[in-house]
């Protein structure tokens, strides 16, 4: 039996399977991480073919799935159970990917932050009514990155020595002052009490939510001169899985000794997917689903990720 390559670079769990957008042909599909069994969802009404990366993000929230386009231009929501697929428009289509930084679900809301702009767009999935708000972070232009902690969004903005903390319950903003500024930074996560940000050289930067104190670390080296060398993170088991942009290697940062090493356990014949113009190795909603498998599923995984452009 020929193995099938499938391309993605964002996926949600629906039922225990992942769902996801095949860049090659643009099609709907699921993917059984136990098995690797591929099925392509049916025709939808109204979708709309796009081959190539066009999700930016993607969320399963309640029985529909909502995702963001990744040109900015609409909030897709497929409904499986009716074979139905709907754009909301959403005014945000500044560059030709990146214009997000965080996307978030709360009391029947999603809240969308862009990168640019200064403003939030509040989506009401019940209705699918967007509202915008404008200039809600005074004296800030552009946003690196974002981490969802309980009902708080930490904001990361670009070029000042600031951090701001969105709360979802009452729209307000409080903004703490930095020691330093907060450079490339590309992706956040938060453990016990702190907010561990990635910039793409390789250094972490640390908040502490509770000293409001910020310090680094930067025990990574990254391969590259490239801005481009690190891509995202995930912790799991005392440790942060530090994943590539355009370097090979996934290194893993151990939080108890500080040590970090790179990563060898692959399955014997994985590899990069190769592609021309400049592209993320690994990237995506991948990685927020990867540390609530099980250890067998995670190897399973990594085998479906050696053909997969993410």
């Amino acid at each position: 039996m020929q193995e099938e390559k499938l391309l993605f670079s964002n996926c949600t769990i629906v039922n225990g399977e992942l769902f996801f957008v095949e860049t090659q042909h643009g099609l709907p599909a699921k993917i059984n991480p136990g098995n690797g069994e591929v099925s392509y969802c049916g025709v939808m009404e109204n979708f709309i073919l796009k081959a190539g990366d066009s999700l930016h993000d993607i969320r399963t929230i309640g029985n529909r799935i909502y995702a963001l386009e990744i040109s900015g231009g609409n909030v897709i929501c497929f409904d499986l159970e009716n074979l139905r697929c709907q754009y909301i428009p959403l005014n945000c289509s500044y560059r030709r990917w990146g214009n997000f930084v965080g996307f978030e679900y709360y009391d029947s809301c999603i809240y969308i932050f862009p990168r640019y702009e200064n403003k939030v767009c509040i989506m009401n999935v019940n209705t699918n009514e967007m509202a915008e708000i404008v200039g809600y972070f005074e004296g800030i232009e552009d946003l690196q990155c974002s981490c969802r902690v309980g009902d708080e969004v930490w904001l990361i903005p670009n070029a000042v020595n600031v951090i701001g903390c969105y709360n979802l319950s009452n729209g307000k903003i409080e903004v703490y002052k930095l020691n330093k500024k907060i450079e490339n930074g590309i992706y956040a996560v938060y453990i016990k009490g702190s907010i561990y940000i990635l910039n793409s050289f390789g250094i972490i930067y640390i908040w502490n939510i509770n000293d409001m104190e910020l310090s680094e670390t930067t025990v990574l080296e990254t391969e590259h001169l490239n801005e481009k060398s690190m891509s995202r993170m995930v912790y799991a088991g005392n440790k942060l899985i530090i994943l590539p942009s355009l370097a090979e290697d996934i290194k893993i940062l151990d939080l108890l000794t500080g040590r970090a090493e790179v990563y060898h356990d692959y399955p014997e014949d994985f590899f990069y997917y190769e592609h021309k113009i400049e592209h993320n190795r690994l990237r995506g909603s991948l990685l927020d689903i990867f540390d609530s498998l099980e250890q067998t599923d995670k190897e399973k995984l990594l085998r479906i990720a050696r053909i997969m452009k993410i």
